[in-house]
């Protein structure tokens, strides 16, 4: 459970579980939580499909584009990278979307429950908070780092 009292629903570790094992790896782009209106939980807020013809760069631009400007989200991305050596391979990364738009108590809210989603995913996040910072290849370097 993070500071703030909000719990990491299972359903999204199932989700995520699922993305990380390879089960949907072909078949989901992006996986977006959100904290319930009951402020209890962190839950899916949508399940985001790869489109075939697509690139990844376009449907994580679509993506961007349908995230809140006035609220917090997480986002887990299945996306492929150059490694170093060269050689193209997928990687999930996590992005905590805080808008400089959102209210105080929202960003206070997710911020805090940040640790919440770290903790049970276990995995490095990239907090973005303007569409600078969101553009696909300053979010892929970030990742990197």
């Amino acid at each position: 459970m993070a500071m703030s009292g909000v719990s990491f629903d299972d359903k999204c570790m199932d989700a995520f579980n699922s993305l990380k094992t390879g089960e949907k790896k072909d078949k989901v782009r992006a996986l977006v939580f959100k904290i319930s209106d009951d402020k209890q939980k962190i839950i899916m807020d949508k399940e985001w499909a790869k489109e075939a013809g697509a690139t990844q760069e376009d449907e994580y631009n679509e993506i961007i584009k349908t995230l809140p400007s006035n609220c917090g989200r997480f986002v887990v991305w299945d996306l492929d990278i150059d490694t170093k050596s060269g050689q193209r391979a997928g990687k999930l990364f996590c992005m905590f979307w805080s808008p400089e738009d959102a209210g105080v108590k929202d960003r206070m809210l997710y911020s805090s429950s940040s640790s919440a989603v770290k903790d049970k995913l276990m995995m490095k996040m990239v907090t973005v908070t303007d569409k600078d910072e969101s553009e696909y290849n300053n979010f892929l370097e970030a990742g990197r780092k």
